[in-house]
């Protein structure tokens, strides 16, 4: 009976699937090997499916009546990274949305180990692979976020560059309510 307990352990085992058997080059010459992609896939379906779907589409479980909607990885578009809009954000940039979450929206801050953090990370560009994909695809330019340039006395001068920024130059209505 204990041989074939052994048996049937081995070939469950030997029956489990990976998603990648070999590594992929990313954008800026970043190698990464096969096991942390199936690290990243791991922690993607523990943490990240319910919201981003198994497709990366933003159409998980969880998805329905969010507003905004969850990001949708497939078209390799992002908000919230420290580049020029447009430009391809650095891992940084996904560490710290992952790590404190996104204000305003329902992306949580996750507490996961650094290992998951960065096999995750990479996960999440797989998504994209005419984005991400490739060592001659560039990362975007690092940039530092500035102080407010227009302070209390300068308030309804602010409001009214956001409501063109907004409405007209990011279009932010076609996720966003107005």
């Amino acid at each position: 009976m204990k041989f074939l307990m052994l048996v049937l352990l081995f070939s469950l085992a030997a029956c489990e699937k990976v998603p990648f058997k070999e590594g992929k080059i990313f954008a800026g010459g970043k190698q990464v090997d096969a096991a942390t992609l199936n690290l990243g896939y791991t922690t993607y379906m523990e943490y990240c499916v319910q919201c981003h779907g198994p497709a990366g589409d933003g159409n998980g479980v969880s998805s329905k009546g969010m507003i905004p909607p969850p990001r949708n990885f497939k078209q390799g578009l992002y908000k919230f990274a420290n580049v020029p809009y447009g430009e391809l954000p650095h891992d940084e940039d996904f560490h710290r949305i992952i790590r404190k979450g996104l204000h305003g929206t329902a992306m949580l801050p996750w507490d996961i180990s650094d290992d998951r953090l960065t096999a995750v990370t990479h996960y999440i560009k797989t998504f994209a692979p005419e984005t991400w994909e490739g060592g001659d695809k560039a990362l975007g330019t690092k940039t530092d976020p500035t102080p407010d340039p227009y302070g209390p006395d300068k308030k309804l001068e602010a409001i009214a560059r956001g409501a063109k920024v907004y409405h007209v130059i990011a279009q932010c209505t076609t996720c966003h309510r107005g």
